[in-house]
């Protein structure tokens, strides 16, 4: 099964990772 992407065909879990990684808080 492929990656999840989003309408950019952006990994929305890897854009999700570098998210926290960027604001751990969040």
């Amino acid at each position: 099964m492929p990656p999840v992407k989003d309408t950019h065909g952006n990994n929305l879990e890897k854009d999700a990772e570098l998210r926290r990684n960027l604001n751990p808080d969040a």
